[in-house]
């Protein structure tokens, strides 16, 4: 079960994003500010139509990307693998597992990046609610530290991981000690 909880999640969370994103869609006038200066006054119009596309493409796009760079990791030659202890990770015995860890890896970085957009999609429908439409600024740039946070969070776990081997430490791997005949 635990090695499912990434995909379970993952599916979870696109099908909430897939959701919401057509029930908010009715909320939206046909043509809807999408993009935003810092002062969160409308500069980019999309009709209702291209921006629903937009957001599913790039909402689930985005993550699939991750996905598929990560999965073809196991088609490259060991030697790209730059990791902590990599003469360990590189080796070919080892090699499977280390592209395994970074799979479960990029599988919990696309929920992060779903539920991101699915986060900042509704700061944009709210946007469209008001006349005329303003963008939360201080509220976008919170979700989207919080994204950036969550990414710097994954690499740090990332890279804490690779530090740790399968291999016995060295207060571990002497023989035990042979019994002294009397």
């Amino acid at each position: 079960m635990k090695r499912h909880l990434p995909i379970i999640a993952l599916a979870l969370v696109a099908l909430i994003f897939v959701v919401t994103h057509f029930m908010w869609m009715g909320d939206v006038p046909e043509k809807l500010a999408t993009h935003f200066n810092g002062a969160g006054k409308a500069n980019g119009w999309m009709t209702r139509s291209e921006h629903s596309t937009f957001m599913l493409l790039f909402g689930l796009g985005g993550p699939v990307f991750t996905l598929g760079l990560i999965g073809l990791m196991r088609l490259l030659p060991p030697s790209l693998l730059n990791v902590p202890k990599p003469e360990y990770w590189r080796a070919p015995e080892n090699y499977p597992k280390a592209c395994a860890i970074m799979l479960t890896w990029a599988q919990w970085l696309a929920v992060g990046e779903v539920i991101w957009m699915t986060l900042l999609n509704r700061q944009i429908l709210l946007a469209n609610q008001i006349k005329p439409p303003r963008f939360a600024t201080a509220e976008t740039l919170y979700l989207s530290a919080g994204f950036v946070i969550m990414i710097g969070g994954s690499v740090f776990w990332l890279m804490l991981r690779f530090r740790k081997t399968d291999e016995p430490t060295s207060a571990h791997s002497a023989p035990p000690p042979t019994a002294v005949e009397s």
